[in-house]
């Protein structure tokens, strides 16, 4: 019960939530809720590869983070799946140092262990609702939004630089994706058998 409370204040109150996150002390219960939540949402990622095999690959990426984002497929079993599962785990680490440095580039005021919690409880929304389809776009919105939030509450950061240092490397993401896009097609375009040649393979 005390999860599910944790989860909706989470998703509710994120303002309330990050405020009351200052008492938290230590990794122990922010990777446990991780271990828990992430595992959730593998599971239920796992029974929609089963029932809606066209999108499971999509919602397994979302919840293992980019780590697994080039491994997981659609001949990936359970096993690998729990594999790679296991993996972010201990990624989690990483990616919240890197997070932490960023953030201390904007003028953080707390330690990494205050990161590591703003990463994971901001991840929320992705597993919990990740693996429902349509909805991965949404939990991955809400995420960044929560690191916002979190980055603001937690790290005395000012709302405007934190919706800056979070969208501005978002928009060079979206552009790059959108220039590499528009690069594939007019090199298909232009070379019509460079596609028949592939598709062969």
């Amino acid at each position: 019960m005390e999860l599910v409370n944790k989860i909706k204040k989470i998703l509710f109150n994120p303002i309330g939530f990050y405020d009351s996150l200052k008492s938290e002390k230590g990794f122990k219960t922010v990777f446990t809720y991780f271990v828990i939540t992430s595992f959730f949402g593998i599971v239920l990622s796992l029974i929609v590869n089963f029932i809606w095999p066209e999108v499971s690959v999509y919602f397994l990426k979302k919840i293992l983070g980019d780590f697994a984002a080039g491994e997981a497929d659609q001949s990936s079993g359970a096993l690998v799946t729990l594999g790679f599962w296991a993996v972010s785990l201990l990624v989690s680490f990483l990616w919240a140092g890197l997070l932490h440095g960023w953030i201390l580039i904007f003028g953080g005021k707390e330690n990494y262990e205050k990161s590591y919690q703003l990463y994971i409880y901001a991840k929320t929304p992705q597993f919990i609702l990740g693996w429902i389809p349509l909805f991965g776009l949404f939990a991955w919105i809400y995420y960044v939004v929560l690191l916002i939030i979190g980055t603001q509450r937690v790290h005395g950061i000012s709302q405007k630089k934190a919706i800056l240092m979070y969208v501005i490397p978002f928009g060079v993401i979206v552009l790059l994706s959108v220039i590499g896009l528009i690069f594939i097609m007019t090199l298909f375009s232009n070379n019509p058998e460079l596609f028949t040649s592939i598709a062969k393979q």
